[in-house]
């Protein structure tokens, strides 16, 4: 199966009034024909923009529709076909690679923790130069593909009214997944975004094999969502200046007693060591890229992650 990309360009606008209408927020965003510009409404009683985490947690990932998540992702796990005639999902064995399409919600405070490293390793490494480019490894439903985004737009809000001063963190946020049930969660998602009034969008939605090759403004972040392998879309993980996996639950190679850590998989250190450039942050979780492969492991931290009672972050660049 050929591998799905789906790209929108979309420029973003935040406010705290959630009651508002979707046709009022989607007035407050400012956009021209050539070039997207992005204003930040201030709610009246507080004076405060929306941050990114209340956008994902209140209106595109609700708690009231954390089961539906997770029953995408059992589907996209087990499979809608292999159940028996009373609709109970049969059993699989442990080797069974539907195993790595496990859903779990990593916390967004966390992420920020690790990301927030990973940026700092990376201008060490590329002498001052920012990342622009930010990969989701294993994607899921989208929700740290459009919190990245989000966050990206919101970070650079300088408060003055003047969106000309706005510059987005990320220039693209990009999410792999292989579970067509859970891409095609996320596509739905964007679309209440933009039915919301949050994401705006510029271009229109096209399945092409390279989602880079659109031309979108600086004010504007570019979230893309590819469909597929991994390993059938290194021409994205190529353009990565960082990359991010939750990889909790993939396949491990065994305990590195130098690195005092479980490794990832060959499939995954040495994929990933072959597709990215030197000088790329690679940021997994609960299990680190394995050296043999040339990656070196900067950073180790502990982060919050309650539905696993915790997890290790581990930030590696490629060498």
């Amino acid at each position: 199966m050929n591998p799905i990309s789906i790209s929108i360009s979309m420029s973003i606008s935040m406010s705290m009034s959630m009651s508002s209408t979707p046709q009022e927020r989607r007035r407050r965003t400012t956009t021209t024909t050539s070039a997207q510009t992005i204003s930040y409404p201030k709610n009246e009683a507080t004076d405060t923009a929306a941050t990114a985490a209340d956008i994902i947690n209140q209106v595109l990932y609700p708690p009231s529709e954390y089961k539906k998540r997770m029953n995408v992702g059992k589907d996209a796990q087990f499979g809608t076909s292999d159940k028996n005639q009373e609709g109970v999902a049969l059993a699989i064995d442990a080797n069974d690679p539907r195993l790595s399409l496990t859903y779990h919600e990593f916390p967004l405070e966390s992420m920020d923790e690790l990301l927030d490293l990973a940026i700092g390793l990376y201008e060490d490494r590329n002498h001052g130069c920012k990342p622009r480019v930010l990969v989701d490894l294993g994607s899921g439903c989208g929700r740290l593909v459009l919190y990245a985004a989000l966050a990206s737009m919101s970070e650079h809000d300088n408060g003055n009214g003047n969106d000309n001063d706005i510059a987005p963190k990320w220039k693209q946020v990009h999410g792999i997944e292989i579970g067509s049930e859970m891409h095609e969660y996320a596509v739905d998602i964007v679309s209440r975004g933009v039915d919301e009034g949050y994401l705006h969008n510029n271009l229109p939605v096209v399945d092409e094999e390279d989602a880079s090759s659109s031309t979108t403004a600086t004010t504007t972040t570019n979230i893309s969502f590819h469909q597929g392998a991994a390993s059938e879309l290194t021409h994205i993980l190529s353009q990565a200046d960082i990359v991010f996996c939750y990889s909790t639950v993939f396949d491990a190679e065994g305990f590195n007693v130098d690195m005092g850590a479980m490794v990832l998989a060959k499939e995954w250190s040495q994929m990933l060591a072959n597709v990215c450039r030197e000088g790329a942050v690679v940021v997994t979780t609960d299990k680190a890229l394995n050296p043999e492969h040339g990656w070196v492991l900067k950073h180790a931290v502990e982060v919050a992650n309650p539905s696993l009672l915790g997890s290790t972050g581990y930030i590696s660049f490629r060498q």
